[in-house]
């Protein structure tokens, strides 16, 4: 069977490491700078997200708002963004972002969101250097845009992509899918008929307060 890299694909499977628990992280190397840390947080939240998914477009625009109030901006938990790039035309846009990351955590962040706010179709091929960097000064990042075009034109920050890539990749051990939520390093598997779209609020927040409460 051939699988084609589609954003909810059904066809992912969830990593089970014979040394850890089910569904947990054996692989996580932070990349520098896009952590949202508080002091010694009990519970890390980490969403692996494509930038061209529309998946991963619902989940900050349903989802992430609310955990941000609740959970994020009161510093009850950690919150670690990761873009990856499997999605044909991606690997752009989330190069972009981690240009954008270079200068400072605060571009990375209003970059990140606003690329998913505004979003074009994902069968659409708008993740091109001209489109972002419109998209960029449209979000009023604060950055030296010479050197984020140049950043852009460069791929100089690939590798992120390709650490974040390797991660999701062996946390599922198959092809990879968007977004991926991990409450201490436990997937957060939607219900329902397919398990590989956004996880709910509801879902996501009953993962994180049984990690707060164990």
């Amino acid at each position: 069977m051939r699988f084609y890299a589609t954003c909810g694909l059904r066809a992912a499977v969830i990593f089970q490491s014979a040394c850890a628990p089910p569904n947990s992280v054996v692989y996580d190397r932070q990349l520098p700078g896009t952590t949202l840390e508080v002091n010694n947080p009990k519970v890390q939240l980490i969403v692996y997200m494509d930038l061209k998914c529309s998946d991963a477009k619902r989940f900050m625009q349903n989802v992430f708002p609310l955990l941000k109030s609740q959970y994020i901006d009161r510093e009850k938990i950690s919150f670690t963004p990761y873009a990856i790039a499997y999605l044909p035309g991606s690997m752009p846009a989330a190069n972009a972002v981690y240009c954008a990351l270079e200068q400072s955590q605060n571009a990375f962040y209003v970059y990140l969101i606003y690329l998913f706010e505004n979003q074009p179709p994902e069968w659409s091929d708008w993740a091109t250097v001209d489109n972002l960097l419109t998209m960029a000064k449209a979000a009023g990042l604060s950055v030296d845009f010479d050197q984020l075009q140049i950043c852009m034109k460069e791929s100089s920050a690939s590798f992120y992509v390709e650490q974040a890539n390797a991660a999701e990749k062996i946390i599922l051990n198959g092809p990879q899918h968007s977004p991926v939520v991990l409450v201490n390093g436990l997937q957060v598997v939607p219900a329902g008929a397919d398990p590989y779209t956004s996880p709910t609020f509801e879902e996501v927040s009953a993962a994180i307060e049984r990690a707060q409460a164990s």
